[in-house]
């Protein structure tokens, strides 16, 4: 794309894995020098599934220096208000605490689920207006 002094600067839209790797190792070896530890990295995956075994809701997040992103959580329409979600998220935050962590984020948009969050402890602490077009993304924090 673009060289300066022997660099060259490209866009790679399936880079190799080895690439990626090296930039998330790069970064973390970065963060780690700042912060004075490691991020104790984890995941949490999980499923709400019905009779047949077929996916119906899930949450997938993960955890570092001691605290839980809430990456998606989602029930499909016809289980919704049910209790589904709030077992999810509770179940998420559970392992959360049992791996050490004191604090979740998460964001969502202002046509999911900003008051479902709310009743769960969850407070917003930033907004973007007008993403996506409008609608507003929100941002929300929770000590666990």
């Amino acid at each position: 794309m673009t060289t300066s002094s022997n660099l060259t600067l490209t866009s790679e839209p399936n880079p190799a894995a080895a690439d990626v790797e090296a930039v998330r190792a790069g970064l973390v070896a970065f963060n780690i020098r700042h912060v004075g530890q490691e991020p104790q990295p984890g995941t949490v995956n999980l499923f709400l599934r019905d009779e047949a075994g077929q996916v119906i809701g899930g949450l997938l997040g993960w955890w570092r220096w001691g605290w839980l992103y809430v990456d998606k959580l989602w029930v499909a329409d016809a289980y919704r208000q049910r209790g589904y979600g709030s077992q999810l998220l509770q179940s998420a935050e559970a392992q959360a605490i049992g791996a050490g962590c004191t604090d979740a984020v998460l964001d969502t948009f202002s046509f999911q689920a900003e008051g479902f969050y709310e009743r769960h402890g969850y407070g917003v602490y930033a907004t973007l207006e007008g993403f996506p077009p409008g609608h507003r993304q929100l941002f929300l924090h929770k000590r666990l």
